[in-house]
């Protein structure tokens, strides 16, 4: 068996890193802003970014560093230098929805990213850490993401899931990307890191912390505002 840790976005990688490497690269992205739900129309009708989103988390799920470096991973296992939040982050850079990131960026472009409203944002986080804002953060800030509770049958692939403690502070420990929608018989699928899922039920996703949680489902809408 494979150990588990007791915070799944191991929020010290993120400040180690951030002092370990230079920002740098950028890539096209959709726009979005407050007005939530307005979809662009390439987005909204083609949806084209949820299949890229998805082909990047497919491709990568059992991968140990963020580079593709060896060993890939079994199902399960702990990715430990290549961790949820970065992973789901890394998904949405890929379709173009993180304006200055790529999926090939460097972690320090993750951990010390400046979105469009000034803020910095540790992308490498999904748990609260006293003073940084984490990718969960930056969803909701940017209106990026929609948090709509626990609706798995609202989720679509390319949106975000995230688990949230039922006890303790309450707050976010894990996080994931839908990769595939309910259909009526099963809930939707998720591939995530640390441990290594593929297309994995989300009830079953839901006990991969430590303590009891209750997934959050973050529908992700680029929009064409600013």
């Amino acid at each position: 068996m494979f150990p588990k840790l007791k915070n799944r976005s191991r929020p010290l990688v993120g400040i180690a890193v951030t002092a370990a490497f230079l920002a740098a690269g950028s890539t096209p992205a959709l726009a979005y802003g407050s007005e939530r739900g307005a979809a662009s129309p390439v987005a909204h009708e083609r949806n084209s970014w949820r299949t890229t989103a998805v082909k990047y988390a497919d491709a990568r799920w059992a991968w140990s560093d963020w580079r593709g470096r060896p060993p890939h991973v079994k199902n399960g296992a702990n990715q430990y230098d290549f961790q949820c939040a970065e992973f789901v982050a890394r998904s949405l850079a890929a379709a173009g929805l993180l304006p200055g990131l790529n999926q090939d960026s460097p972690q320090s472009a993750y951990s010390l990213y400046k979105a469009q409203d000034g803020k910095i944002y540790n992308l490498l986080l999904i748990s609260d850490l006293p003073g940084y804002r984490s990718l969960y953060n930056f969803l909701r800030d940017s209106g990026l993401g929609t948090d709509i509770g626990d609706k798995p049958d609202q989720a679509h692939p390319g949106d975000v899931v995230v688990s949230f403690e039922r006890s303790g502070t309450g707050g976010p420990v894990h996080t994931g990307l839908i990769t595939q929608a309910a259909d009526g018989k099963s809930d939707p699928a998720v591939d995530a890191h640390n441990n290594a899922r593929f297309h994995y039920p989300l009830d079953q996703y839901s006990k991969d912390t430590n303590e009891p949680s209750t997934p959050h489902i973050l529908q992700i809408s680029p929009t064409t505002g600013t």
